[in-house]
């Protein structure tokens, strides 16, 4: 079995604005998508408290496991199905 590794990415999307939710929002398995955008790192606060969570985006084609998703700040996408 080949190495996968290199081809797949788990992503974490973060739409821009409302337009682009709506666009992610009907997109479905099998559509062949496009995306415009930049990997972002994240962090969450409580208010002015403390931080609940953070994530680092994956820079690295390679990487495997937890730190190995990329985050994206989405600005533009488009979906097309498939015949």
């Amino acid at each position: 079995m080949p190495d996968l590794n290199g081809h797949i990415s788990n992503n974490h999307l973060i739409p821009a604005s409302d337009e682009v939710k709506r666009a992610l929002g009907r997109i479905h398995v099998g559509d062949l998508v496009s995306l415009r955008g930049k990997l972002v790192d994240i962090e969450i606060h409580q208010g002015e408290g403390p931080k609940l969570m953070w994530e680092n985006t994956s820079l690295s084609r390679t990487d495997t496991g937890d730190g190995a998703c990329e985050v994206i700040w989405v600005e533009g996408a488009e979906a097309e199905r498939p015949r």
